[in-house]
């Protein structure tokens, strides 16, 4: 997990930028991260997910691939339990939650640590990084 953490930590920084001094701690490139999931009230967790899974299943501003990167298998509570869990590495507090939740899905579809990375390079949502030689 250390090397993909390293990875994300590296590829997220192009595609959500640096920021700007006045960015919350909370947010990532202006959107909410693990810091603010972590300080939220499990009632406030839950609204979000719900939240998050009713505009992907209304599908207003999302194509119906889009809906079924983001659809997780089971219960709202099993969904912020695991983001619960995917936030106590402190490693992945700076990943936005949307992000997060993308990668818990391939998670439980069964996917490698380096073949969720690939995936999400393939997916747009960050860029490969190439060491210097």
């Amino acid at each position: 997990m250390k090397t993909v953490a390293v990875f994300l930590l590296l590829a997220v920084a192009p595609v959500f930028g640096q920021g700007t001094n006045s960015e919350s701690p909370d947010q990532t490139g202006g959107i909410y991260n693990g810091r603010y999931w972590v300080r939220c009230p499990q009632a406030v967790k839950a609204g979000f997910v719900v939240g998050f899974n009713s505009a992907m299943q209304m599908g207003i501003a999302v194509s119906a691939q889009d809906r079924d990167k983001f659809a997780f298998k089971g219960t709202v509570g099993d969904l912020v339990m695991a983001l619960d869990n995917y936030y106590r590495r402190e490693d992945d507090l700076q990943m936005p939650i949307w992000v997060a939740i993308r990668i818990l899905k391939l998670e439980r579809d069964g996917l490698s640590q380096s073949e969720i990375g690939e995936r999400l390079v393939a997916d747009g949502v960050w860029h490969a990084v190439v060491p210097a030689k």
